[in-house]
């Protein structure tokens, strides 16, 4: 085995390989067989050169694993880090030739330990959710590279890797599916516990599908389903997220008009967020408040610095808009 790219390089390769999901995942040539330390070469300078005319160097550095310290090189253009545990079975996938990846799972653990428990959601949801983030910005409707369940039972098993205890946390308040950017800043608010300065509002399921009835059905066209962005199904309350920057044209006013007839029709109430509750707390306040309310979740006691944790949290989680 000649190389195993990681951190960056990994993260660069997944967000802009073609094709790439976690079902190719399931079929792929994945290594090691059974659980096992890494057994790669110390990488050369020829190494690092062969993986940048490859295109995977991600923001300009070459970064590579390798499996014992001894094995650790300083190189120009180059970080290596150093995973002398054994790793769980599935941990690599074979890019081209002798050069492999890491999985989305190893990708994920190996960033806890850097990571701040925000950013480590964040890729996370990208990971688990149907868009991908690239240099000219997020590509939309890809599939998957990661579920929840799957990175967790990753880590569960990845015992000894630094990182795997703040990973196991982060994997508590993970989703699936998330569609865009915004939806994960909302998950992040919206899962996280008041401890950290979250909302506390459960684990509301992201772009779920619901089935309709034939009066909702007719609303919509004849479709069949509906995906509300966040769907707390216990209380069978659905928010939406609406990106739309400014005013919107008479068409995408009707249609959103038909969406809330359409959950009427099912007997549900809908909150809609805009991006301008993103860029302020107050009114983010004021849409975790309503969600409250219609769900039902109660507000525990705040911690004694909720205001401080809140404020900090709001400021990471959604910095791109605030």
């Amino acid at each position: 085995m000649e190389a195993i790219l990681c951190d960056g390089s990994a993260l660069h390769y997944w967000r802009t390989h073609v094709g790439a999901t976690a079902s190719t995942l399931g079929r792929g040539p994945l290594l090691p067989k059974r659980r096992g330390r890494l057994c790669v070469d110390a990488p050369s300078a020829a190494i690092v050169r062969n993986v940048k005319e490859l295109g995977l160097c991600g923001d300009g550095t070459v970064c590579l694993l390798v499996g014992k310290t001894s094995s650790k090189r300083k190189l120009k253009g180059a970080r290596v880090r150093v995973i002398s545990s054994e790793v769980p079975s599935r941990s690599l996938v074979r890019v081209t030739g002798d050069l492999y990846v890491v999985t989305p799972e190893l990708l994920f653990l190996m960033a806890a330990s850097k990571l701040s428990l925000v950013r480590l959601l964040e890729l996370g949801h990208e990971l688990c959710g149907t868009y991908r983030m690239t240099s000219s910005g997020p590509t939309y409707n890809t599939e998957p590279l990661a579920c929840v369940s799957s990175i967790r039972s990753y880590v569960k098993k990845a015992k000894g890797i630094r990182g795997r205890e703040r990973a196991l946390v982060a994997c508590k308040y993970l989703a699936d599916n998330s569609g865009s950017p915004a939806e994960t800043a909302l998950s992040i608010m919206f899962r996280l516990p008041l401890y950290y300065g979250g909302y506390g509002l459960g684990n509301p399921l992201l772009n779920h599908r619901i089935t309709l009835n034939k009066g909702a059905s007719r609303l919509l066209g004849g479709q069949m389903t509906i995906r509300p962005d966040f769907y707390w199904s216990r209380a069978r309350y659905p928010v939406e997220y609406d990106g739309t920057l400014y005013h919107s044209t008479k068409a995408e006013n009707d249609a959103d008009e038909r969406r809330r007839n359409a959950y009427a029709a099912l007997g549900m109430g809908v909150t809609v967020v805009k991006p301008r509750h993103l860029r302020r707390i107050d009114l983010l306040d004021e849409i975790a408040g309503a969600i409250r309310k219609n769900t039902g979740i109660r507000a525990y006691r705040l911690p004694a610095n909720y205001a401080e944790a809140h404020y900090r949290l709001f400021m990471e989680a959604c910095r791109y808009w605030a």
